[in-house]
């Protein structure tokens, strides 16, 4: 009997043990989901201004053709990471996923309609419309940031990607002003409400000095460290950028930073 009842005792306190461990378990899957959402959305944030970029270097470099293959390669990156943000479980931001989906198709669309390679300029129709497709998509992404944030918290890795996306929305600012003379920016239907690169640059310095007090080990940290010192070299240009822009010279730069902060992510 005593065996017996020891027996089902042991059974008993298993069984609760398993109970515990299946919760925490699926408390861990739902944060880590949570997180792939999260980052997720920021890729494609960081996506959308890389296009962005890529559109307007086509006007600045009259249609080059590997300018053309960075933009199509940038759009299979959108829509790859919006086919993985797609399968992500984030009832929360059920919405803002499905607005994205349908969003991302038409700013794609519209990226590829500069003109400039076969009629030799940008017209107005195609920057306006790829502008207020952009709108549109980083509205339903900030949604989606912003709901799974409040969910789930920050992490390195995002804070990472947070960056890497506002440098690529100087850059696309930078080289959108680029295109008119003297650096002043074509009109723009429907302007959003954004900082000039000037006050971005202030922005980004503060978050990459977050980001080299934060970081855990020594590669990682290396790499921030190389980022601060790419950066420090064009930082003046943005601080600067209605006097003697060099677009070629910031998006080489913006581009290799970029490279160096996927890799930071990566560690992550």
């Amino acid at each position: 009997m005593t065996k017996t009842k020891t027996h089902h005792k042991n059974i008993s306190v298993l069984i609760k043990l398993g109970i515990i461990l299946s919760a925490a378990f699926s408390s861990i899957s739902f944060a880590t989901a949570g997180e792939q959402t999260l980052i997720a959305a920021t890729q494609i944030k960081l996506n959308t201004f890389q296009i962005s970029t890529r559109f307007h270097q086509l006007t600045l470099h009259e249609g080059d053709t590997m300018i053309q293959a960075k933009l199509e390669e940038d759009i299979n990156a959108l829509q790859d990471n919006i086919s993985l943000l797609a399968k992500q479980e984030a009832p929360e931001s059920a919405e803002a996923i499905k607005e994205s989906l349908a969003v991302s198709k038409d700013y794609s669309h519209f990226a590829l309609k500069n003109e400039m390679a076969s009629e030799g300029f940008t017209s107005q129709y195609a920057i306006n419309d790829l502008h207020g497709a952009r709108i549109n998509l980083i509205s339903s992404l900030d949604k989606i940031i912003s709901k799974e944030l409040e969910l789930t918290g920050s992490s390195e890795k995002f804070e990472i990607y947070k960056a890497a996306a506002l440098l690529q929305k100087m850059t696309s600012q930078y080289v959108r002003r680029a295109t008119s003379t003297g650096g002043a920016g074509i009109y723009v239907a429907n302007e959003e409400n954004l900082e000039t690169p000037d006050i971005m640059a202030e922005q980004f310095t503060q978050q990459l000095n977050t980001l080299k007090q934060t970081q855990n080990d020594a590669e990682t940290t290396s790499i921030i460290r190389s980022i601060d010192r790419k950066w420090r070299f064009i930082e003046p240009s943005f601080k600067n950028y209605n006097e003697n822009t060099v677009p070629y010279l910031v998006t080489k730069y913006c581009d290799t930073i970029i490279e160096k902060f996927t890799e930071a992510a990566n560690k992550h």
